[in-house]
């Protein structure tokens, strides 16, 4: 077989690796699948059909390696990455590419792990929205992330939750109602769900107040539910949108920041700055658990951005009063799904 019919073969998945020449290590065998499995994980890239597609993927591939995955491993460990796939790249210049690359020197891969962003800045967030408005104009997934990523640094919502919220009027407050799809399915099968909390105050639906927002950022709100409940209704699978959605707001990043300054931030980060905002805006423990959609109020320390890359703003006041209205008024006709 010429080389591109070998690479096309790997890259579905249907050739016994032993036959590739420089792959008879079971070890570089399961890293080379593994890396074409994240690469199309990342890129939303579909298994190739026909052999015209090979360049088109191994290009994107070797673009992923480079740019997405050395910053990340050490030079030892992206040597066995290297030699995992380029056994099965026919093209010399994409060869040669990922060849000379390295990864991180050990003694720096530490520090350079405790670096790494979860959270989107304000400065940051303008940047992207200069920059789509501008330059990226006819894309319409860049236009979405436009509005989906100031209205979650607003609200906190994880991606998935856009499909279904809604704004509704709650004690007379203007308040957002998200479908806590997580806490949701814990509670139905019963896995990880504090028997101490009262998880009729989250499921299946909790309330964020909006009533401390401007009118243009209540808007872009709205924008942001239009958008992804037209989503929601159509035959598009919600899965699939998101990661449309990653993807393109990759490609921004990669044009506006030169691959020194490169900060890592997804849709997920501007759910980290509304956390580490609202740290920095010294709001209660308990409340912004509740905001957040968690159970424990440890998560967010644990695992988002901490308060030193918060912004002070303003925060949502009187929680409490719609947390009771949403449990009695709303979650109470969905106790019996849930018990």
């Amino acid at each position: 077989m010429r080389p591109d019919q070998v690479a096309f073969r790997v890259l579905r998945f249907d050739i016994d690796l032993n036959k590739v020449e420089g792959l008879s290590s079971e070890l570089r065998q399961k890293k080379l699948n593994s890396l074409i499995k994240r690469y199309y994980n990342y890129s939303s890239t579909q298994i190739p059909t026909h052999i015209d597609q090979v360049h088109e993927i191994i290009v994107g591939l070797v673009d992923f390696l480079v740019e997405v995955v050395s910053p990340t491993v050490s030079t030892n460990t992206f040597k066995i990455y290297k030699k995992s796939v380029l056994p099965i790249i026919p093209y010399t210049d994409e060869y040669v590419k990922l060849n000379d690359t390295k990864g991180i020197d050990k003694r720096q891969l530490g520090k350079t792990a405790s670096k790494k962003q979860k959270h989107l800045t304000q400065d940051q967030l303008e940047r992207i929205i200069n920059h789509n408005s501008k330059f990226r104009h006819k894309s319409s997934l860049a236009q979405v992330i436009n509005v989906l990523l100031p209205s979650t640094v607003l609200t906190g919502l994880r991606p998935s939750e856009w499909f279904n919220a809604m704004i509704r009027q709650c004690a007379g407050r203007l308040t957002l109602i998200v479908r806590t799809d997580k806490l949701y399915k814990e509670a139905q099968s019963r896995l990880g769900v504090d028997k101490d909390k009262d998880m009729t105050l989250f499921i299946p639906y909790r309330g964020i107040p909006l009533d401390h927002l401007d009118e243009h950022d209540v808007q872009r709100i709205r924008a942001t539910i239009g958008i992804m409940n037209d989503i929601n209704k159509s035959e598009r699978d919600n899965r699939e949108f998101l990661d449309a959605l990653a993807k393109n707001l990759r490609t921004t990043v990669l044009d506006i920041w030169s691959r020194e300054d490169r900060p890592d931030i997804a849709i997920y980060s501007a759910r980290h700055q509304f956390i580490a905002n609202m740290k920095a805006s010294k709001i209660e423990d308990a409340t912004l658990t509740y905001l957040a959609g968690q159970i424990y109020e440890e998560t967010k320390h644990r695992h988002y951005a901490s308060k030193l890359k918060g912004e002070v703003t303003t925060t949502p006041y009187n929680v409490e009063e719609i947390m009771q209205f949403v449990k009695t008024e709303i979650n109470s006709r969905f106790q019996g799904d849930v018990s």
